[in-house]
């Protein structure tokens, strides 16, 4: 048996390699992506008001243009922030980041 045969052969196929550092470089630089100019419409008119609608019975959502729109990821990304109880807006913005990138790399 030789050196080479014991490496697993998943990690022989530039795939592999590629994916890995795109994970590596997208958990160090979630942080710099910036404020998208929709970030807090998605986040409020899309999340909060969805999130209020399904848990609270709010009929906010119902008076504006973001029923149309699919809910579930804004639902989720309000979910964290509501279990975590985050003391800045700052930190919101940073965890939806680092969510989106999270769940834009697992598919």
């Amino acid at each position: 048996m030789q050196l080479f045969d014991l490496i697993p052969v998943y990690t022989k196929k530039p795939s592999f390699w590629f994916f890995l550092i795109l994970f590596f470089v997208g958990i160090q630089v979630y942080d710099d992506y910036g404020l998208g100019w929709d970030d807090e419409w998605s986040r409020v008119d899309t999340g909060l008001n969805n999130f209020n609608y399904v848990f609270h019975g709010d009929k906010t959502l119902l008076s504006n243009n973001e029923k149309y729109h699919g809910p579930l990821v804004e639902m989720l990304l309000v979910t964290v922030e509501k279990l975590i109880k985050f003391k800045d807006i700052s930190e919101v913005y940073l965890m939806r980041h680092a969510v989106l990138f999270l769940i834009f790399f697992i598919s």
